[in-house]
């Protein structure tokens, strides 16, 4: 039985071993008929796959240089901004050396003008003391020969020649006081105001003022901030006449305010913006800023003629002061000046905020000290007004 199914199964395989020879044989002899007609189709296809396969080579290679490209670009951009950088450094130290170079040229000036005068001076002294030998001279009665009258009239010559020389050196120093700048253009050098400045005390000139030396602050934004006043030890007294507000008073380094007339013509000359910065006893800051800020002049008694539009966290304490006349404990019709012993706008009810005030260390309210109201009725810690040049 077993040898009856061998049999059967050899003879199914060698069938289908026969039927597999004959379909591979018939599907050759298809292939050879149709190869010519079936490559002339194929091979378009195959050129095209080809030209895809070479383009996208190209694109992979174009690609690398693209990023290397891009690479390079960057590090090219770098160096540059690194350049920039050094330029600007290199500016800003050339701006100070031509400052420096300028107030050391004005100091120059100031001490040839004082040789000059002091030359002048000795050469008078030395004239008076001749003239007082000639006229000795003139009145002695005893006179031995004509050598000493020759001699006479030689010192006379000397000393009208003298006397030429002197009117010519006075005449030079009249005009050296009359007309510096015909002498040494000190202002083509310096700044008109604090752009760029760091946190200094400088030699400015601007436009309707004689040259004077602010404080620049750009510690608080950018820079361009003058500083006008600030309060932060109570080292200054603010307890002060119209004539000490006229003009400025305290130290640059520390408490000080730079003057009403100062302010009127630096608020006169262009657009101004005021910024307050204020510190309390707490170290909570806060600040309020003016987009236009101008004083008027003496005889409006320095009020405050415009302020702006206000923003910032302290709250809109000054606008209540605008148009206000400032006044001082000599100079007050409403006796705000003489009871908060200070000068500042004071309004009908006296004030909101009063920056000049008293410097209080105890935190308490309604001190009568240095106040911002709007924020709260405690006294301040520090306090520092500063006004900017408006680009427009």
């Amino acid at each position: 039985m077993i040898l009856l199914y061998s049999i059967i199964l050899l003879i199914c395989v060698n069938t289908s071993v026969q039927r597999t020879d004959n379909q591979a044989f018939y599907a050759q002899s298809k292939d050879d008929e149709c190869g010519s007609h079936c490559y002339k189709i194929v091979k378009p296809l195959l050129q095209y796959v080809a030209s895809v396969r070479e383009k996208e080579s190209r694109y992979d290679e174009l690609l690398a240089k693209v990023k290397i490209l891009e690479l390079s670009l960057r590090h090219k951009e770098e160096t540059l901004k690194d350049k920039q950088i050094q330029i600007e450094m290199l500016m800003e130290q050339y701006k100070a050396y031509k400052e420096n170079e300028a107030i050391k040229a004005e100091l120059i000036y100031e001490k040839n003008n004082k040789i000059l005068e002091l030359e002048t001076r000795i050469k008078q002294y030395e004239l008076y003391k001749k003239i007082e030998l000639l006229e000795l001279a003139n009145n002695t009665q005893n006179k031995e020969n004509n050598n000493e009258v020759l001699k006479k009239s030689n010192d006379e010559t000397t000393v009208k020649t003298d006397l030429m020389e002197v009117e010519e050196n006075r005449h030079k120093l009249q005009k050296l006081v009359e007309n510096p700048q015909t002498n040494f253009p000190i202002d083509n050098y310096l700044s008109v105001d604090c752009l760029g400045k760091r946190y200094n005390v400088y030699l400015l000139k601007m436009s309707g003022i004689d040259r004077f030396s602010p404080v620049c602050d750009p510690s608080v934004s950018v820079s361009g901030w003058t500083v006008v006043q600030r309060r932060r030890d109570g080292s200054e007294n603010f307890n002060r006449n119209w004539d000490d507000y006229r003009a400025g008073f305290g130290d640059l380094h520390g408490d000080f305010f730079l003057g009403l007339e100062n302010l009127h013509r630096l608020t006169k000359t262009s657009d101004h913006e005021l910024y307050i910065h204020m510190e309390d006893f707490q170290n909570e800051t806060r600040y309020a800023y003016y987009k236009h800020f101008k004083i008027g002049d003496e005889s409006q008694a320095y009020q405050i003629a415009d302020l702006g539009e206000y923003s910032g966290d302290a709250g809109d304490s000054l606008s209540s002061h605008k148009q206000i006349a400032f006044s001082t404990p000599d100079r007050s019709t409403d006796g705000c000046a003489q009871i908060f012993k200070s000068g500042w706008w004071f309004n009908s009810n006296c004030y909101i905020c009063n920056l000049n005030g008293a410097y209080v260390t105890q935190n308490v309210d309604n001190s009568k000290a240095i106040e911002w109201r709007t924020w709260h009725f405690k006294p301040l810690k520090f306090v520092q007004m500063m006004i900017r040049k408006k680009d427009n």
